[in-house]
């Protein structure tokens, strides 16, 4: 209405295309003007999972936001800057050989959230409120937000500590294992990243040591013939987010990770 925009990409009404609000006629001006902008006051303190339930519902009526898009909304705060901040560093983008350079949908700072909330739950840093440890619950995407709410809690120097871990992770990762690090080994076509093999593999990664020239062929044989194997494949799919086939993954990640650490 300031002039500032040109209306463009017009299907029903062509003619207008590049038009400002001043050159339309008086009929579609008013018509502008008259239009009901809806807004919707969540006041304090109503659950997060109503508020979910509430987004989803209003947002139906156009594209429907994903779950990650919802909860870079309501949770904004540290949660939110570090995740845009690893979605955009090269040590992601190498390790996930550019996969995610055109995501418009937030599925990279998903699959960071999921492994960043994974690793505070192994390290009993979820909590709520009152700062009392949160277990795992059936309800998978309240665990997600249960890992962006305690983020959004922390200090700048946990903050700072966690996107250095996740950082020298995905290096790692980049190291030994090349561009498709997060794939499932698919013969000769070339499978998407997998959010399972992303967490697993990162997880993996805590352990390892930096850089060791000598030790990247066995660490790429024996994370391949993990991923690889049909106990993984069945963990990863029916139920894998349930909590026995959560557990079974981070303690054979830790287990994989710990032996080849070993090795150094």
């Amino acid at each position: 209405m300031n002039d500032d925009f040109p209306l463009e990409k017009l299907r029903t009404l062509p003619e207008e295309n590049s038009k400002r609000f001043s050159d339309l006629s008086h009929l579609l001006q008013g018509r502008i003007e008259d239009f009901l902008i809806e807004a919707y006051v969540i006041m304090p303190p109503t659950p997060d999972q109503v508020k979910l339930d509430l987004f989803e519902r209003v947002n139906c009526g156009g594209v429907p936001l994903n779950k990650q898009e919802m909860r870079n909304v309501l949770y904004q705060g540290e949660a939110t800057r570090i995740l845009k901040r690893l979605a955009e560093s090269e040590a992601f983008k190498n390790a996930t050989g550019g996969a995610f350079l055109n995501e418009k949908r937030m599925k990279d700072q998903y699959i960071l959230i999921r492994f960043i909330t994974l690793f505070l739950y192994s390290d009993q840093k979820i909590r709520d409120e009152k700062g009392e440890i949160c277990s795992y619950k059936k309800h998978i995407d309240s665990f997600w937000e249960k890992g962006m709410e305690t983020l959004n809690r922390m200090k700048e120097q946990e903050i700072q500590e966690i996107e250095q871990m996740v950082l020298e992770t995905l290096e790692k990762s980049y190291f030994y294992l090349g561009r498709d690090a997060f794939r499932l080994p698919k013969g000769k076509r070339k499978s998407p990243i997998n959010m399972n093999v992303f967490e697993t593999v990162m997880y993996i990664m805590r352990y390892v040591p930096e850089n060791n020239e000598q030790l990247r062929p066995r660490i790429n044989q024996r994370i391949s013939k993990f991923l690889g194997s049909d106990r993984f494949r069945d963990n990863i799919g029916n139920h894998r987010d349930s909590e026995e086939k959560i557990k079974w993954r981070l303690k054979k990640a830790e287990t994989i990770g710990r032996s080849l650490a070993k090795d150094d």
